[in-house]
């Protein structure tokens, strides 16, 4: 069975385009995912609707070494 998810195809892609980490790439296309679906999807309990916003802070190492 050949299952492959949207993120691991995604990673795959930017394999050999950029030196992110795995967590950093995982995290962007969730980003992009929740920026798409928008207001679109929701859920619904008891007397509250939640969306799939994601607010996110990247936070690493400077790599620029100045």
């Amino acid at each position: 069975m050949n299952n492959i998810s949207l993120i691991n195809h995604y990673k795959r892609q930017l394999n050999n385009e950029t030196w992110l980490s795995d967590i950093y790439q995982e995290y962007g296309i969730l980003s992009i995912i929740s920026s798409i679906l928008n207001r679109r999807v929701a859920v619904k309990y008891s007397k509250s609707t939640y969306y799939p916003n994601l607010y996110l802070l990247f936070v690493g190492d400077s790599t620029s070494g100045k």
